[in-house]
């Protein structure tokens, strides 16, 4: 008998001899869990599989989806796209941690809460939402001579992946916990940091080129505010998520939001190019309601963006 099974949720399915040749090594869609997934066959003895297991029973609805010549238009009918699956893991997600939110509701409500409460309920959550093993989450880690809180570390090389800063719930995040943060993060050379009291969650993409301290803002949400997780914070939790990261999908999330930072957006609308085309647009606009044409001072231009657009802490 020979079988094969989705990577994923390991659902296995009986494969006829006569299509071994046709579908070794190519690419199917899991009809339990939807996930695409590279078939490889296994042969095993007769017996070690029910006749009647729905394993069995559901084979042809597996291979209809292989991707052959002859199964095109089937594919094309059942295959999903990635933002429809991205969609239903932030709606699970979103569902999964409705439990865990009681929970830091209750620590909220504590009196005296212990950063270490707050920490184990990070833990689950990167365990029960977030979808990382036991063995990639490390507490308490030595980082030279302080202890990083927690660590996400990849599985297969042992690298680390994320490092998170965790205060008791009541604790501000303030500069001196992002920069510890980002001290942690430069030392082991993480793509990504976390700053969380439980309530709210900075995420940081760090290290971008050469600045290895520099920690930019992905996003900043709070947990317990009155619309507790909604679909915002969740579509941002995802980014956390062992999926998202492992898929790029978060990578590419930070960079284009990395690319839109204030700073450099003022820069890219102050540029000369930018400025230029602005100029002729406006001196353009005006000839059309007025039938004058004038040529547009860039110095003035320049200063009434300036004070429009630049903040004061910029």
């Amino acid at each position: 008998m020979y079988i094969t099974q989705c990577t994923e949720c390991k659902f296995q399915y009986r494969i006829p001899k006569s299509h071994i040749e046709i579908i070794t090594g190519r690419s199917a869609s899991c009809k339990k869990c939807r996930a695409r997934f590279i078939v490889n066959i296994i042969e095993i003895p007769d017996h070690a599989i029910e006749e009647e297991t729905e394993s069995v029973t559901e084979t042809k609805k597996c291979i209809s989806t292989v991707n052959t010549p002859n199964t095109s238009e089937t594919s094309t009918r059942t295959r999903r796209s990635r933002s429809d699956v991205r969609r239903e893991l932030i709606k699970k997600l979103k569902y999964d941690f409705r439990a865990l939110h009681s929970r830091l509701s209750e620590i909220n409500k504590e009196k005296y809460s212990s950063e270490e409460e707050v920490r184990r309920w990070v833990v689950d959550s990167l365990r029960h939402v977030f979808g990382y093993e036991d063995r990639e989450i490390k507490t308490e880690e030595r980082v030279n001579e302080r202890k990083a809180d927690i660590i996400v570390r990849n599985a297969t090389d042992n690298k680390p992946m994320i490092v998170i800063e965790v205060k008791s719930i009541r604790h501000p995040l303030n500069r001196r916990v992002i920069d510890q943060a980002a001290s942690y993060a430069a030392i082991l050379d993480t793509p990504y940091a976390i700053v969380t009291n439980g309530d709210a969650w900075i995420f940081f993409k760090c290290g971008i080129k050469s600045d290895k301290h520099k920690l930019i803002e992905i996003f900043n949400i709070a947990l317990l505010d009155e619309d507790g997780i909604s679909d915002d914070d969740a579509e941002s939790l995802y980014l956390i998520t062992k999926k998202s990261i492992e898929s790029g999908y978060t990578e590419r999330q930070s960079h284009s939001t990395a690319a839109i930072q204030p700073t450099r957006l003022l820069k890219a609308i102050m540029a000369e190019s930018v400025l230029t085309k602005l100029r002729r647009t406006l001196a353009d606009q005006y000839e059309e309601e007025t039938g004058i044409k004038i040529e547009v001072d860039p110095e003035s231009v320049h200063e009434h963006l300036k004070s429009l657009l630049i903040p004061d802490n910029l």
